[in-house]
């Protein structure tokens, strides 16, 4: 999509001046402010001497450490990618402040507004935004991380902040959202790793292949799965927890138990081989469809969840993404959830680069799903 002329020279004056004078707030707009977090090496500073870690309210409580120390931490070709296009990671205290911040910042408030998303009202614990100039030759990859969540999707349901119980996390999930921008910017590339063909066709599998071939029906030899075979299944899947009030901002539904008169909390699983009587009759697939909407959806979301479960595990914080990182996580038989994804962002995570077909045929995984 084309700039207006107006932003075109805005852009254009600010790729001259560098990125110390393209991160520096319009003064007419400087409500919230961000200064350059202390510390060494990236994000602190990058080896150009620039600070890429922004801090943007009075951190009382020192929870910034663990938003940068996170991004610092991270395995050794994420980090350099993300350094080579000059990612930046904000900390902010509520996503208002993000908003009101990349509304009155230049470079950030002149981009088209379907295309970086800096300021983006749907967001809740963080963001990342994109924009890959190629006229200028200039790449603005930003993620944030929000010291509070903001749930205020859920139609019925008052909004709420939430004081974010789990920052490395957070952190760690948009550092992949920026690892898969930056993969395309360093190599000039229209398209991010996670919306192109090979990706996409392998998503598509995963969430088939959630559930059995033999759910319902002989496979060959394989006999068809038994009701107790396939209850076990279901609830090593999913366990027994309800959807956490972020799960269910994110669109977490709340069908299945407890049964009436108690209050439907959304849990699939009365024990841990007993799903409730909706789920009885659904498949995993069409329960994840349910309780993952989100993930199952967007192929971008589900990179960057597979880049945090890849180098953190699944998760261990109830109030934030429990049911959605067990079900992404899971390596259960016969096939480990969302098997082929995963490997794909393993690969870039270690290699730089995607899969061969030799290693997708080896864990079972369609060897020419497309570019990938």
């Amino acid at each position: 999509m084309k700039l207006t002329l107006k932003s075109l020279l805005a852009v254009a004056a600010l790729a001259f001046a560098g990125i110390g004078c393209a991160l520096t707030a319009s003064p007419a707009h400087a409500v919230v402010t961000c200064t350059a977090a202390t510390g060494t090496q990236y994000p602190y500073v990058g080896a150009d001497g620039n600070s890429y870690a922004r801090l943007c309210f009075n951190d009382t409580s020192n929870r910034r450490a663990e938003v940068f120390n996170s991004v610092k931490g991270l395995p050794g070709i994420p980090k350099q990618k993300l350094e080579a296009a000059k990612t930046i990671f904000f900390f902010f205290n509520t996503r208002a402040d993000a908003i009101e911040y990349f509304n009155g910042t230049l470079p950030y408030n002149l981009f088209p507004i379907n295309t970086g998303k800096f300021a983006d009202s749907k967001t809740r614990c963080g963001n990342t935004g994109f924009f890959l100039d190629q006229t200028f030759g200039q790449v603005y990859n930003v993620s944030m991380v929000y010291n509070y969540c903001t749930l205020d999707q859920t139609p019925g349901v008052a909004p709420a902040p939430l004081l974010n119980p789990a920052l490395k996390r957070t952190t760690i999930h948009e550092a992949g959202h920026a690892f898969d921008n930056a993969l395309a910017a360093v190599n000039s590339s229209v398209s991010v790793p996670s919306k192109r063909s090979g990706f996409l066709n392998l998503f598509e599998g995963d969430k088939q292949v959630l559930t059995p071939a033999n759910w319902s029906q002989a496979v060959g030899s394989t006999p068809k799965m038994t009701q107790t075979q396939r209850y076990n299944y279901m609830c090593n899947l999913f366990s027994t927890p309800s959807p956490s009030a972020l799960e269910r901002d994110f669109g977490a539904t709340l069908n299945g138990g407890p049964v009436p008169p108690a209050v439907a909390t959304g849990r699939v699983c009365e024990t841990v081989s007993l799903p409730f009587p909706y789920y009885q009759t659904k498949t995993p697939t069409e329960a994840a469809t349910e309780k993952l909407p989100y993930w199952m959806s967007d192929s971008r979301e589900l990179w960057a969840e597979a880049f945090l479960i890849t180098l953190e595990g699944s998760q261990t914080v109830p109030t934030f993404l429990p049911m959605v990182d067990r079900v992404i996580g899971m390596n259960q038989s016969p096939t480990r959830s969302f098997n082929c994804t995963r490997r794909v962002v393993q690969e870039y995570i270690t290699t730089g680069l995607p899969p061969s077909a030799a290693t997708l045929a080896l864990i079972g995984c369609p060897q020419n799903p497309g570019p990938l």
